[in-house]
């Protein structure tokens, strides 16, 4: 068991083999790194018996702290903090009690430790509000009252580049420390080569594409990057909607092989689009919400309606006023106009990928840096 106050010079020890092997990356309490904080405690403990004392420093001991920076180690390069970043898009399109949080879900999963992102020192959530209401933004509050993540709202499609370019350096005991990226994800809609964010939104358009990418700092990423996009094609540069091969996508040409190239980084990508139907609700289950609503809704047109141990419906006045409840068609039949489907723990899935356009591949796609590489 550790002894407090820790030795100095052990702990030097420590630190200099555990941030050699993390890359400048001082440990956090997650799971991910309870391996590495057992060996750390080893080397600590191994360089206390080196120097013959296995008690802890003598606190009433007279030195000047200057001379204790002096023995702590700094990584080449400087120490590292990783960041990661959500990008979550706005839901206009399809105005439907179905899809108005398909985004949102996932998004806030991945900011809950969830998939598909790595544990980091630093988390940023980037979303388009337009088109949630208070209540739809709500697993955004949560994501931040428990993990302490920061929270922006995108305006512009300047904004996308200015969120991943805020990477501060600062300096801790004499030695240099960087921001950097580590993984990044977008939960959006997409068009070929396309990150859409605020799709058929009526405010500014929230892109990223192959023109505004050279915004972006090319060393914002660490050695061991990954950017996610869960847009539908951003892996496709052609607006064909059949093909015979997925080489006549021409992947090479594609935002994701972009990306892959000016970061030096894997980024995973769709050439399809994306299928975002499972990420809510199992669809079997799709009657039995149904159901649930109808049955409960009158006299609770503006109240959150539970429809089952995971789910519940949002209430979002003017959402999916669409069909006629009298002919029994569009929402206003199925009963689900002016509700948002929400899932408590978020998204159950991960987004896949479609079957259109036709002939291509849909399972996610690895783009790495191309031999060349490219800086534009």
């Amino acid at each position: 068991m550790l002894q407090f106050p820790l030795n100095p010079a052990a702990v030097a020890a420590a630190d200099a083999v555990i941030l050699e092997r993390t890359r400048g990356r001082y440990l956090t309490m997650a799971p991910d790194d309870a391996e590495l904080r057992r060996e750390w405690v080893r080397l600590y403990e191994e360089a206390l018996a080196r120097q013959g004392d296995r008690g802890a420093a003598d606190p009433a001991e007279d030195r000047d702290p200057a001379d204790l920076e002096e023995g702590c180690p700094c990584p080449e390069g400087g120490i590292i903090r990783r960041k990661n970043i959500i990008f979550i898009g706005s839901e206009i399109h399809y105005d439907s009690f179905w899809w108005k949080m398909m985004f949102m879900a996932p998004g806030a999963t991945a900011a809950s430790g969830g998939r598909p992102l790595r544990p980091a020192d630093l988390t940023t959530v980037a979303y388009v509000p337009e088109g949630y209401t208070t209540l739809e933004r709500l697993p955004l509050d949560a994501v931040r009252t428990a993990f302490g993540h920061e929270i922006v709202r995108l305006a512009s499609s300047a904004d996308i580049a200015t969120v991943m370019n805020d990477l501060p350096d600062s300096e801790e005991n004499g030695c240099p420390v960087h921001v950097r990226l580590q993984d990044v994800v977008f939960f959006s809609h997409g068009l070929p080569s396309q990150i859409t964010l605020n799709y058929d939104g009526n405010g500014a358009a929230v892109t990223l594409d192959r023109g505004n990418l050279p915004t972006i700092r090319a060393d914002a990423f660490v050695a061991d990057g990954r950017l996610y996009s869960y847009a539908c094609r951003t892996g496709n540069s052609s607006w064909w909607e059949s093909f015979s091969s997925d080489a006549e996508a021409h992947p090479e040409n594609s935002l994701a092989q972009r990306m892959a190239d000016r970061f030096q980084i894997t980024v995973y990508a769709f050439l399809t689009r994306t299928l975002y139907r499972d990420v809510l609700r199992e669809p079997a289950d799709s009657a039995t919400l149904v159901q649930r609503l109808r049955d409960q809704r009158d006299g609770h047109e503006l109240e959150v309606i539970p429809l089952s141990d995971e789910h519940e419906a949002l209430p979002h006045p003017g959402l999916a006023e669409t069909g006629s409840s009298w002919l029994g068609t569009g929402a206003r039949g199925e009963g689900t106009n002016g509700f948002a489907l929400w899932r408590r723990n978020g998204a159950r899935a991960l987004p896949v990928g479609a079957s259109s356009p036709t002939g291509l591949s849909t399972s996610i796609r690895t783009f790495t840096p191309s031999s060349a590489g490219s800086e534009d």
